[in-house]
């Protein structure tokens, strides 16, 4: 019998209670959360489990994500925080844009999703961006956005982009801190790239 007590079950227990035994089975070579995350739907299916299942275990790890998610919990002070903040973007099959609010001592506030798209492009617009914000009473944000080929090597639109924003942002008096690549197992930091970095 299964204890009650979750924190006491392991991996494998945890992946019975939420899609069945055969979904433990499945991916018994599985060896932390992380990795199970970073599997996307079809990969889980070619692995034995159901698409039902896959679409069961795939939620949990979303819930407990967003579960992180809640306002002052840690500071987002450096890419790589950030990075571990979103990195399960890595594995989207298409682009996602996203807009992570903080206060003036990097503690993420709030995190919104601006624009899904396609394989190849999520389209967003600067004004639409400044609108969320201004709406929110924003400060500070950074920008995240995924490659779904898992490159995070900025692309030209990438980087025009940036110079856009950039421009509004210190027009509006806000502070932007970052605009960050998100790729398979890495990122890209536009920061570095662009110089002066006017936040």
């Amino acid at each position: 019998m299964i204890s009650e007590d979750l924190s006491n079950l392991n991996n494998q227990e945890l992946l019975v209670l939420i899609a069945g035994k055969n979904a433990a089975d499945c991916v018994r070579d599985v060896s932390s959360p992380y990795e199970l995350g970073s599997k996307r739907i079809q990969e889980l299916v070619d692995d034995g489990l159901s698409k039902k299942a896959a679409l069961k275990v795939l939620a949990a790890l979303e819930l407990g994500r967003r579960a992180l998610d809640r306002p002052g919990n840690g500071f987002l002070s450096t890419p790589n925080k950030v990075y571990d903040r979103v990195r399960h973007m890595g594995t989207l099959d298409h682009e996602e844009v996203k807009v992570i609010i903080v206060n003036t001592k990097n503690q993420l506030r709030k995190i919104i999703t601006m624009s899904k798209g396609t394989e190849g492009a999520a389209h967003m617009e600067p004004k639409d961006l400044f609108s969320v914000l201004l709406k929110e009473g924003a400060g500070s944000f950074i920008l995240v956005h995924n490659h779904p080929s898992g490159d995070p090597t900025p692309s030209r639109s990438d980087v025009a982009l940036t110079k856009k924003i950039m421009q509004g942002a210190e027009l509006l008096g806000l502070r932007f801190l970052d605009h960050m690549v998100i790729g398979n197992h890495t990122y890209h930091s536009l920061r570095g790239d662009i110089q002066p970095w006017n936040d």
